[in-house]
């Protein structure tokens, strides 16, 4: 027997060439290892918001184009495990060698709480658009959530919905919104101030009279108005308030299902609020329907 025609002299060659060319292709050869928590910016996920740093440039262009749906919501998680990348990456087993996973990858959301500081300018905006007297003495010190509000964003674009009195003297409350993060529901936030209007705009105005108590105009109409482009009207009561347990309606076109949730946002009628359902945990944006009941379309 030939002994070139070995079969060990065959393994030798094909390791040796094995060897040189991951020395020549020092990037194909390489294997990632995705972490077991990732913490990502983007409400859309790839697979390239999974990978640490640093990874070649080729491998992570490959895996910016295997979508993974959509982000956790701000203090939501998403678990993604084997078999979930196994689906996922079925049209590129090639990538799909290149990556080391563990059994689950736990997602979550960049995010940080919303302050007094980023609700001022649009509060002091809401206050120059209506010529009220003392936009120039507000200070972020005077603005309080009535509830935590998560931003995935580092300067997030405020903007008020509304103003009306607080049940507090010399104090409003101001409806506020994120625009440019729809999957946050508007929320309400507490300003120790009475708003009050310049004698010109009070002589010429026809806004509704001021609440005799608290020196604010009820239901002061916005010259920015609301997201509909409509007049904000007078507020009804509030129906849902923070930490209230809550009964979750979740409607489809063949199934009805109630369950209990905590909720996170105060709101009233048709209101859209934050609620955390029992015991699992998860956060789920829901519709304020009755007293003390919220509504999930599904």
């Amino acid at each position: 027997m030939n002994p070139m025609n070995s079969p060990s002299v065959f393994r030798t060659v094909a390791m040796a060439a094995a060897f040189v060319w991951s020395i020549a292709n020092p990037a194909a050869a390489q294997t990632v290892a995705v972490p077991p928590a990732v913490s990502v910016r983007h409400g859309k996920l790839t697979l390239a918001d999974l990978l640490p740093l640093p990874v070649p440039d080729a491998l992570r262009a490959r895996a910016a184009h295997i979508k993974l749906g959509d982000a956790p919501l701000a203090g939501d998680r998403r678990l993604l495990d084997r078999e979930f990348f196994a689906r996922a990456l079925a049209d590129a087993p090639d990538l799909h060698a290149r990556i080391s996973l563990p059994p689950e990858v736990d997602v979550t959301r960049w995010s940080r709480a919303l302050t007094g500081e980023d609700v001022l300018p649009a509060v002091a905006k809401a206050f120059l658009d209506n010529n009220v007297a003392s936009a120039a003495e507000l200070a972020a010190s005077d603005i309080t959530l009535l509830s935590p509000v998560s931003t995935t964003e580092e300067s997030p674009e405020v903007r008020v919905l509304r103003m009306e009195p607080h049940e507090k003297e010399h104090a409003t409350l101001v409806r506020v919104w994120i625009p440019s993060e729809p999957r946050v529901p508007p929320f309400w936030a507490r300003l120790d101030r009475s708003p009050e209007m310049s004698k010109s705009t009070a002589q010429n105005s026809s806004a509704p009279s001021p609440n005799p108590r608290s020196g604010v105009a009820s239901g002061l109409v916005l010259a920015s108005t609301n997201r509909s482009g409509t007049i904000a009207a007078a507020a009804p009561a509030i129906l849902v308030h923070i930490g209230q347990p809550v009964q979750v309606i979740v409607d489809s076109a063949e199934l009805r299902i109630t369950t209990s949730a905590r909720s996170l946002d105060p709101g009233r009628e048709g209101d859209r609020i934050r609620v955390r359902v029992e015991p699992a945990g998860k956060i789920l944006v829901a519709k304020v329907v009755a007293n003390q009941t919220v509504e999930v379309d599904y």
